[in-house]
């Protein structure tokens, strides 16, 4: 991801923090909350790097720790939450020892399309000056 995209995400990511703080006292809201519950999903620490990355292909849990300086344990959160909502699935290969990775179901790659859309149309902040 280069330098431009980060910082795309990064200001992505902290309007979509914001804006469910402010519109959800629960901090985890209902499953059927639609809206505000999918803003308070992708808000969370490291949810849209994973969505990115997983937009790209597959990929294995430690390749995602070490691109983006995530902890295993908020990772593993993410993927808890993004599997609950049918957004990831984790596949496991025939291979010897086997290897695990993780994608992004049908419905996952659709919120990721609207991501990019996203991305693509954010300005970036040394274009609000």
């Amino acid at each position: 991801m280069g330098k431009t995209e980060g910082t795309r995400v990064e200001s992505l990511e902290k309007a979509l923090s914001e804006y469910a703080r402010q519109q959800t006292a629960q901090p985890y809201p209902a499953k059927d909350a639609g809206i505000p519950h999918i803003i308070d999903l992708l808000s969370r620490k490291g949810a849209l790097y994973v969505l990115y990355a997983l937009s790209e292909g597959p990929c294995r849990f430690n390749d995602l720790c070490r691109r983006f300086d995530l902890n295993p344990a908020t990772l593993s959160e993410r993927f808890s939450d993004f599997q609950a909502e049918g957004i990831t699935i984790r596949k496991v290969s025939s291979d010897k020892p086997p290897l695990s990775y993780y994608c992004l179901t049908e419905r996952g790659q659709k919120l990721a399309r609207i991501f990019e859309q996203l991305v693509a149309s954010a300005p970036l902040s040394s274009d609000l000056k």
